[in-house]
């Protein structure tokens, strides 16, 4: 039996490493790819490293039990497995199961067994956690009771253990700094049903997570019975120095042509080609230092074009798991072709450090300075009093502070404060302004794919000349996001805030408090909706008053398709603005700025490996139905990104965007624009494992 015990062993092993190899459906597109694909290789091949360790185990395991059924069965392979009421992550949670511990099998659908709990409920486990027991198969040996290493082993799994613990420290920090840059990008936004990025990204860095976890899990399971402290070995070089480098490098080329047109004359037209150029590196220096460096130029183009550069270099230094140290500098030009004094050139530069003296408490603070030379366009906190004005030199310096309290990994408790200083010239007249802030948030991940954050959050502006303008603002939120099987998706977020403004008398001054609610279903297949609500109510201040206002957006179709699919269905919106003022003749909804948009809007993902496209359009009309006669000119919007893998390393992307609007009223102006921008992206790091 040994050999064949082995043999399957072996099969298993290599099992899990062609599934952790496998392709991820959006690992060619996110901005954790570089990240996803890095921490792929890296537990492939520690687990291949090990695989001799484990023939060494199964060489040291006792001989299994004898038959003691004779019907099929479910064994679980898990240490704890949740039992759920239907076959997806998503599905209730309905009892658990240990490993070892076997139940009355029913049936296979798809990735899930159905099995009966207690010999009469029935319940769902994950194929990837238990295991079909064929009839008079006997127990497995359990683990880890009956795992030993043979002694003449124990030296040489030591060296092994020894080789390969840089790689999964390398792999602990991807996954430690994948998340924080999720949340850096991600954390505070709404995301939308058609922006496929964060979802996409969100799929990398649970990849990332599950590569790190389950490469930790069996690292440490195979120290324990090596017994003795594990000393990192030197590797070869040429494999150390493949590792030490990763990032990518983009660069791009397009056209932009965009128009004005009046009956049929043309008014304005502009046809440039622009380009785009990246690099995003990250070199580990040694186990414990590690140096990134950024640079790129990019061309926007409103009618003429807008070049923006920047470059930047940060350095970490890191002491074991327990506190790390960083700083950072950046360079930062913007350039406008229709007007020379618009140009801008930015300096940063930032320290940061971390400490963690425990699993439950982590506690960091950052300090920041930039300087910013040319005009800076500003708007005052007051609402519509047209108080934009330009700066020549615009200084701010910034520092900031949180600690985060872990509970079992799934809930986070984070207290954060801030305070950043601005000093700018407005015309030889020399002005500054604070803002401070503190927040409270409180994340919780009951399992992988659902999350919720809920936050409060008081933020104070003062300025130093300009009290009037001051206020403060007192904002709650609240964010839940789901990811199920079979591309299945289901989002809420709900944010209410109060201003209070000091000044007094000028409709610009008025307090307010807004409100908006966004939700979002998506089944897979199937009828799929989205909605958003926004409304703002300022307090009337003596004869000072402000009409309300209240947006909704609402899109519902057919969804066919999982992981690639296609969206399609009528969307409505609306813009009104409540006559709550004392206005002669006018109701509550006859304000004559109201609108309507109505159309059709359609999305699609196709995940046709190697080739990935992603698109939208939308056709839609916009009424002013409060004015009659009123012209009603239609949009026409279409985008779209397609990205194909070329080689391991190589990708070719492709961005197009075109818009048309306007009517055929007499005078009405019709503008349009068309751009298209083709790259290729290289991928630096890892290795040919």
């Amino acid at each position: 039996m040994k050999p064949l015990i082995r043999a399957l062993t072996r099969s298993f092993v290599a099992g899990v490493i062609l599934f952790l190899a496998r392709p991820n459906a959006f690992a060619q597109n996110t901005p954790l790819s570089a990240n996803e694909v890095q921490a792929r290789q890296l537990a492939i091949r520690i687990l291949r490293n090990l695989q001799p360790i484990e023939q060494w185990i199964e060489s040291g395991r006792p001989v299994a039990a004898e038959p003691t059924s004779d019907a099929r069965m479910i064994e679980i392979t898990g240490t704890r497995v949740n039992f759920r009421s239907g076959p997806s992550t998503g599905s209730a949670v309905s009892g658990s199961g240990l490993k070892g511990e076997r139940y009355e099998y029913i049936r296979t659908e798809g990735e899930w067994h159905l099995i009966k709990m207690d010999g009469q409920r029935e319940a769902y486990v994950s194929v990837q956690y238990s295991r079909l027991v064929e009839a008079g198969e006997p127990p497995a040996a359990a683990k880890p009771q009956g795992e030993q290493l043979p002694s003449k082993y124990q030296d040489r799994a030591r060296r092994i253990l020894g080789e390969n613990i840089r790689d999964l420290d390398e792999l602990k920090r991807i996954a430690r700094e994948s998340q924080s840059d999720f949340r850096k990008r991600y954390g505070g936004m709404k995301i939308a049903a058609d922006n496929a990025e964060p979802w996409a990204a969100a799929a990398s860095l649970m990849k990332i997570q599950k590569y790190e976890r389950g490469t930790s899990s069996q690292f440490d399971r195979i120290a324990k019975l090596a017994g003795g402290s594990i000393t990192p070995v030197q590797q070869r070089p040429a494999s150390a120095t493949s590792r030490r480098i990763s990032g990518s490098v983009a660069a791009g080329i397009g056209t932009n042509t965009a128009k004005s047109s009046s009956n049929g004359t043309e008014i304005a037209k502009a046809d440039v080609t622009r380009s785009n150029v990246s690099a995003d590196l990250s070199a580990e220096l040694t186990p414990s230092d590690r140096l990134g460096f950024s640079a790129g130029r990019s061309e926007e183009v409103h009618f003429a074009p807008i070049t923006r550069l920047n470059a930047g270099v940060d350095y970490q230094h890191k002491f074991g798991e327990k506190a790390s140290v960083g700083a950072g500098a950046g360079l930062r030009k913007f350039g406008d072709e229709r007007n020379d004094s618009l140009d801008q050139d930015e300096a940063e530069f930032s320290l940061q450090a971390s400490v963690k003296p425990s699993k439950a408490l982590h506690a960091g603070g950052r300090i920041g300075f930039s300087n910013t030379g040319g005009v800076v366009e500003y708007t005052q906190a007051a609402h519509d009093l047209q108080l934009e004005a330009g700066t020549e030199d615009n200084t701010r310096n910034r520092i900031g502070a949180s600690v985060l309290l872990n509970r079992g990994g799934k809930t986070v408790l984070e207290i954060s404060a801030h305070n950043e200083a601005c000093d700018f010239d407005q015309s030889d007249d020399f002005r500054s302004y604070s803002r401070t802030g503190g927040k409270l948030s409180l994340r919780h991940r009951p399992e992988t794919g659902r999350s919720s954050v809920t936050s409060l959050e008081v933020l104070r502006k003062s300025h130093d000349t300009r009290g009037e303008r001051d206020y403060t603002d007192f904002r709650g939120e609240f964010k839940a996001d789901a990811l199920g099987d079979g591309g299945r998706k289901s989002s809420g977020h709900f944010l209410v805030n109060y201003r209070n403004l000091q000044g007094t008398g000028p409709e610009g001054f008025l307090d307010y408090i807004e409100c908006r609610v966004d939700a979002l279903k998506e089944p897979g297949q199937g009828v799929f909706w989205e909605s958003n609500l926004y409304g703002q109510y300022f307090l009337a201040d003596g004869d000072a008053k402000r009409d309300a206002l209240v947006t909704q957006f609402g899109w519902m179709g057919l969804m066919v398709g999982g992981e690639s699919h296609f969206k399609i269905g009528p969307h409505l919106a609306t813009n009104t603005i409540l006559v709550t003022t004392d206005t002669p003749d006018v109701g509550l909804f006859e304000h004559p700025g109201n609108t309507l948009r109505y159309g059709a809007k359609a999305s699609a993902d196709m995940n046709l490996r190697p080739l990935r496209i992603r698109g939208a359009g939308r056709y839609e009309w916009l009424k002013y139905y409060n004015v009659d006669g009123a012209p009603t000119p239609t949009r026409f919007e279409l985008e779209g990104e397609g990205f194909y893998r070329v080689g391991r390393r190589i990708d070719i992307e492709a961005r197009l965007k075109y818009y048309v609007t306007g009517s055929n009223d007499p005078g009405a102006i019709e503008n349009s624009e068309i751009d298209i921008l083709v790259g290729l992206v290289y991928r630096i790091g890892g290795s040919d494992d």
